[in-house]
Order: structure tokens, then C-alpha cells, then sequence
């Protein structure tokens, strides 16, 4: 019974929640930036691959 209550307890923490918020948030953001990334990349291929 302990065991469970332990779960519980952690599970539903303040700190836990902020954590998991955070992660949320640096996961969106490494994800928003890559993509950002990915399409300068894009269009510098673009660019190089129709002068010639």
C-alpha cells in the first residue's frame, strides 16, 4: 500500500509536472528550430542547384 501511495504522491508532484513541462517545452523548441533549419537547407540546395 505504500508502494502505491509513493506512485501517487510522485506522479501527481508539483516538481514532476514542472519538470515534465519543461521537457515538453525543450522538446518543441529543438523540434521548431530543426525544422526552421531544415528549410534554409532547403532552399540553399535549391539556390546552389539552379545556377548551374
Amino acid at each position: 500500500m505504500l508502494q502505491v501511495v509513493a506512485i501517487v504522491y510522485l506522479l501527481t508532484s508539483v516538481w514532476v509536472a514542472a519538470g515534465v513541462a519543461a521537457a515538453i517545452v525543450v522538446v518543441a523548441f529543438a523540434v521548431r528550430s530543426l525544422s526552421r533549419a531544415s528549410e534554409k537547407v532547403d532552399q540553399i540546395f535549391d539556390e546552389e542547384l539552379h545556377r548551374r
